[in-house]
C-alpha cells in the first residue's frame, strides 16, 4: 500500500460551521420559547433555562469566532500546524467524512484541541490529496513534542 502524498491545507473558521452552530442556537431558542409559552405561569426556573441557554449560546459563538487559522500539513509521516511563521506537530483525526465536507479534530501537544469543519473551496487543487492523507492514517495517533 502507498502512503498518501505530502500535502498542506488551510483550516480555520467555516462558513459551515457557523451554520451548525446558529442551526443549534436557533432550536435552543425555539425550545426555551416552546417551553416558556406553555408554562401557567412564568418564574424563576424560565429565567433560569433562558439565561443557561445565553450562556450555551455564547459560549459556542466565542469558539467559532476564537477558532485558529493556519495550515494543517502532512509530510508523509507526521501531521503539522503551522500558522504564524511557528510550526508545531498536532494529531489530526477524521471524525467525519461526508465526501465534500470534513470535520477534523486537531489535538495539539499542550492538550488543547480544535474542531474544523473542513471544505473543499479553501483548496480546491489539494483536496483529494488531504481526504488521502486523512483516510490512510491509523486512527490513533500520539502527539510528540
Amino acid at each position: 500500500m502507498h502512503s498518501a502524498p505530502s500535502v498542506s491545507f488551510p483550516l480555520g473558521r467555516s462558513r459551515f460551521g457557523l451554520a451548525i452552530v446558529s442551526m443549534f442556537i436557533a432550536l435552543g431558542a425555539a425550545a426555551q420559547i416552546s417551553w416558556m409559552l406553555q408554562s401557567q405561569t412564568l418564574g424563576v426556573v424560565h429565567m433560569t433555562g433562558c439565561c443557561l441557554w445565553a450562556f450555551g449560546a455564547g459560549l459556542a459563538l466565542r469558539y467559532w469566532v476564537h477558532t485558529p487559522s493556519g495550515d494543517l500539513a502532512w509530510t508523509g509521516a507526521h501531521w503539522s500546524w503551522t500558522a504564524q511563521n511557528a510550526s508545531v506537530p498536532v494529531a489530526a483525526m477524521l471524525v467525519f467524512d461526508f465526501q465534500s465536507i470534513l470535520l477534523l479534530k486537531l489535538v495539539f501537544p499542550e492538550e488543547a484541541s480544535y474542531w474544523f469543519w473542513v471544505q473543499p473551496n479553501a483548496a480546491p487543487a489539494r483536496w483529494l490529496d488531504l481526504r488521502r492523507a486523512l483516510t490512510n492514517m491509523p486512527y490513533r495517533v500520539e502527539v510528540t513534542p
